[in-house]
């Protein structure tokens, strides 16, 4: 398992490489408030990563990925963004927790990011918060 500033030194490189938006730790460990969006991807030895933000910071970002004007992005491709995100940030880690991601789609959980099935302390969860430019991002690596 990765300790807690390993996935921050990961997740900020994966959201820098894959978003081209430079994240910094979140030293206030903002909440996530309002709709939120999850995705999760797991391991095939168990566990998985998830990551959580806002709805709207979502759609900011798949109109900025999938090159569309904000006021056109369907929910489907916010979806597909957030999924993509949980299953890219699993594939970073799969090094670390010696193990490899499940093929297939990643789940898309409009839930809140104290989600009950993800944040159970029996499951060795670590979690870290970006701020991606002014918006808190939760990424949880967990066990179970």
């Amino acid at each position: 398992m990765l300790s807690t500033n390993e996935l921050l030194k990961l997740a900020c490189q994966v959201w820098s490489e894959f978003l081209g938006i430079t994240a910094l730790p979140d030293a206030a460990s903002t909440v996530l408030n309002g709709d939120v969006m999850t995705g999760v991807a797991r391991f095939e030895a168990g566990g998985g990563v998830a990551v959580s933000l806002s709805k709207s910071y979502a759609f900011e970002l798949a109109a900025k990925v999938f090159m569309v004007p904000p006021d056109e992005v369907m929910p489907q491709e916010t979806e597909d963004l957030v999924g993509d995100l949980a299953t890219i940030f699993a594939n970073s880690a799969s090094a670390h927790v010696h193990s490899n991601v499940r093929p297939g789609e990643a789940q898309v959980l409009a839930s809140s990011p104290t989600d009950s099935s993800l944040c159970d302390d029996s499951l060795g969860l670590v979690s870290v918060v970006l701020d991606s430019q002014g918006e808190p991002v939760l990424i949880r690596l967990f066990r179970g």
